[in-house]
């Protein structure tokens, strides 16, 4: 699940940017992590964007997380694999390998 949904993200991440090999941010890990649990049926509910929107609301920087990864942010939020800290989800910062570890044990 974990290698099907990271070649789907892959994919995904090649069409938006194309030719670049860019940072992978966090908002990019939760976009991978949200794809695995809609696989395995731990996704929850799905979402309106409003309801994404008002769950992201929460933190101060919510409204700067970029609208394709909103979703798969809420959802990860919703599921209690990011939790932000004092600053925010900081959506264009790349990530801890603290929060990397804890993200991939939550999905394995």
């Amino acid at each position: 699940e974990i290698d099907a949904a990271y070649r789907e993200y892959l994919r995904d991440k090649e069409m938006l940017y194309p030719g670049k090999d860019r940072p992978t941010t966090l908002m990019d890990l939760a976009t991978l992590a949200a794809k695995v649990l809609k696989r395995q049926g731990r996704a929850g509910r799905e979402m309106t964007g409003t309801e994404a929107m008002e769950v992201l609301s929460a933190f101060a920087d919510g409204a700067q997380t970029p609208d394709n990864r909103k979703y798969a942010a809420a959802v990860c939020v919703r599921a209690g694999l990011v939790q932000g800290d004092e600053r925010g989800l900081r959506p264009a910062d790349s990530f801890t390998r603290a929060e990397f570890a804890k993200l991939l044990l939550a999905i394995a």
